[in-house]
């Protein structure tokens, strides 16, 4: 829910930033538009880019919509470059699902169908991790659902990952190479640098969905169904998240899903 939809004051719109350049500007100005096809895009407006786009410390941030994919992330720098020096956003306090308490192992032997080695009273209740999966799913509890994902990705090679991604990680943003961060946490953030990973909707997703709402309008008219009515509130939500990913970077952004970079 937004909270600010719910108070009645004045909107004022985002026109200048001296973060970046035009470059970025453009390519944010292009996936608002995106919106177009969604029939949202009426209360949009355009970004200036009048920052001078110049490198300040040289960090890359590195960008997910989801845990999982942060995680690879991380692994793949950690794998490429185990000498660089890692930063999180929002610290051991906000990413219990690399510092929280030692559920991942549980959730593993559970996987593993070694269940005498669960010690978690919790997990201790659950005969197959598919059990598990959907007990997180009806209870939202994003702790263990982000685990399970986390396991059913990396196996076994999770924990030597882990444990090799924990020392990477340095306590002081300011001496870190890359910043690694989840798009809600990056809010407020900036880097020279950003590179975001496949989990970013993108243009062949609003195209589907814009040939369904045409598909269903020319059958139907001009209405909507409830289904496409949600289907495009959440497309709209994740247009406004890539937006915020591609508007942290002050030089250059990187899509490692769709093979589109911008750079100055």
């Amino acid at each position: 829910v937004n909270a600010l939809d719910k108070v009645p004051y004045r909107q004022l719109n985002l026109q200048n930033s001296y973060r970046f350049g035009e470059n970025i500007a453009t390519e944010a100005n292009q996936i608002l538009k995106q919106k177009l096809k969604l029939g949202t895009y009426g209360n949009c407006v355009a970004v200036k880019g009048v920052g001078n786009g110049l490198k300040t410390n040289g960090q890359t941030g590195c960008l997910s919509r989801k845990v999982t994919g942060l995680f690879a992330l991380m692994a793949d720098v950690y794998t490429a470059n185990p000498q660089a020096r890692n930063y999180l956003e929002g610290g051991k306090r906000g990413n219990p699902w690399l510092y929280g308490r030692d559920l991942l192992s549980d959730i593993y032997f559970l996987w593993a169908k070694k269940p005498n080695k669960v010690k978690d009273p919790i997990i201790k209740q659950f005969k197959h991790i598919e059990e598990l999966k959907q007990f997180a799913y009806n209870t939202n509890n994003r702790e263990i659902s982000q685990l399970i994902d986390l396991v059913f990705m990396y196996k076994g090679e999770i924990f030597g990952l882990k444990r090799e991604i924990i020392k990477s990680i340095v306590a002081e943003k300011e001496t870190a190479d890359f910043c690694f961060s989840t798009v809600h946490k990056a809010k407020g953030q900036e880097y020279d640098y950003v590179r975001m990973d496949a989990s970013f909707i993108k243009p062949i997703d609003l195209t589907e969905l814009h040939e369904a709402i045409l598909r269903h309008q020319h059958a139907h008219g001009a209405g909507l169904s409830t289904d496409l009515y949600y289907a495009i509130q959440r497309a709209n939500e994740e247009i406004n998240i890539k937006y915020v990913a591609v508007t942290r970077a002050r030089i250059s952004v990187k899509h490692l899903g769709e093979n589109v970079s911008y750079a100055s």
